[in-house]
């Protein structure tokens, strides 16, 4: 026991570094301190070209990055409960980038009412429960808007890839709420139907795609102990492994790593659809 109290707290697990250069990877939801922030330093120190989102200041974000990894980090702001941001991004990529893109990261999410306060559902601009529109419908339309490129670079390199970061908390939800709402309301049930439904998409991509070289993943995050409020003596180093739960060539992840899933994000041949995860394994939603 107390061999793994020291493991965990003094020498944490770390992903392999690999070489990752000439891979153009896209990060949402990078906001500092977060599992998409290190996600993206890791990736950016091990040398992808890395594109990082969040709904405002995603530039100095970017620089932030940048200096931190030595890599080559770009930003550009990106609102998923915006329609018209969306469509925007997706249009500003293109226009940098052209139809080369190895991964999308789907990680930005939100959940507000921790303590369930809510007893109506809160709405986007465009009327879709927030929760629901900026965790399952801007990142599905993201993709979209994204597939031709991914498309493009599997047909290529035989290999691109969509990471859906979901939650083991889709389990709150039945596939009957996300066609349902579910009543009384209750925001940890959305919550849960917005990462049910990522769950299905990431299934879904690898069903329609794998046989072109697109794959796509699902996981459960994990967390980045920094992330929280932790005290500083007992806040373990940030690691590259707590890049949204497991993304590496090789090696562990950010806990549990001798039970881990294979990585999603990096791990060459992987076999897709399959779960992901740095906790006990998320059901397959047939």
């Amino acid at each position: 026991m107390l061999a793994g109290l020291r493991q965990r707290f003094l020498h944490p697990p770390s992903a392999t570094p690999m070489d990752l250069h000439g891979r153009r990877v896209i990060v949402t939801g990078t906001s500092e301190g977060s599992l998409g922030y290190e996600t993206a330093r890791a990736l950016a120190t091990w040398g992808a070209e890395v594109v990082v989102t969040r709904r405002s200041g995603a530039e100095a974000i970017a620089q932030q990055l940048a200096s931190a990894s030595g890599g080559r980090v770009e930003g550009r702001d990106l609102d998923l409960g915006s329609t018209a941001s969306v469509r925007d991004f997706v249009a500003w990529y293109e226009r940098e980038h052209g139809a080369r893109l190895d991964v999308l990261i789907n990680n930005a999410g939100i959940h507000l009412d921790l303590m369930s306060d809510w007893k109506e559902p809160h709405l986007s601009p465009d009327g879709f429960e927030l929760q629901w529109r900026t965790n399952y419908l801007g990142p599905f339309q993201l993709t979209l808007g994204l597939l031709p490129a991914l498309r493009a670079t599997a047909a290529e390199k035989g290999d691109a890839r969509v990471v859906n970061v979901a939650s083991q908390l889709h389990r709150k939800a039945t596939n009957a709420d996300l066609f349902t709402p579910h009543t009384p309301y209750d925001s940890w049930v959305a919550y849960g139907a917005s990462k049910l439904a990522m769950v299905h998409m990431a299934f879904e991509l690898e069903r329609r795609f794998a046989g072109e070289g697109l794959h796509g993943y699902v996981l459960h995050p994990a967390r980045c102990s920094r992330t929280w409020r932790t005290p500083a003596w007992l806040a373990m180093p940030r690691s590259p492994a707590c890049a949204a739960g497991s993304l590496r060539w090789s090696g562990s992840s950010c806990s549990r790593p001798a039970k881990a899933r294979p990585p999603a994000c990096t791990a060459p041949r992987l076999p897709g659809c399959r779960v992901a995860s740095t906790s006990p394994p998320v059901r397959r939603v047939a």
